[in-house]
């Protein structure tokens, strides 16, 4: 890990994994890496692993973070993604939100939970 990147900061977790703030040491631009870890029941979570990298490698939407990468180790994915700025989406939905900046931001997920759709992908 500390061969390919400099870390920055923890950006959040999740049952399979967590998601760093990190700058690839051949490139200045920050990112987001979701790292993955495939110990354990190794066969399930290598499986689910592949699917979200082979799912989220074919989408293509303004309101979807876009992944630029991945590369694997042998207890680990790490899926290097566009970074958003401005916290995660439990962050956000947890803040009190003006009401003139509701409407474009439910705007930006129905958008997005309609191309998903569209291609046959089922957000949970």
């Amino acid at each position: 890990f500390s061969q390919r990147y400099d870390f920055i900061k923890l950006v959040g977790n999740g049952a399979f994994g967590i998601v760093l703030e990190v700058t690839p040491k051949q490139s200045n631009q920050r990112i987001a890496l979701k790292v993955i870890s495939i110990t354990g029941a190794r066969s399930k979570l290598e499986k689910w692993a592949k699917s979200e990298l082979y799912i989220h490698s074919k989408l293509v939407h303004p309101n979807i973070v876009h992944l630029k990468g991945y590369k694997r180790s042998e207890d680990y994915y790490f899926l290097e993604l566009e970074l958003m700025e401005g916290g995660n989406m439990n962050e956000l939905i947890t803040k009190a939100i003006p009401e003139e900046q509701i409407v474009p931001l439910i705007k930006q997920i129905v958008d997005a939970l309609e191309y998903l759709h569209w291609k046959g992908i089922v957000h949970r």
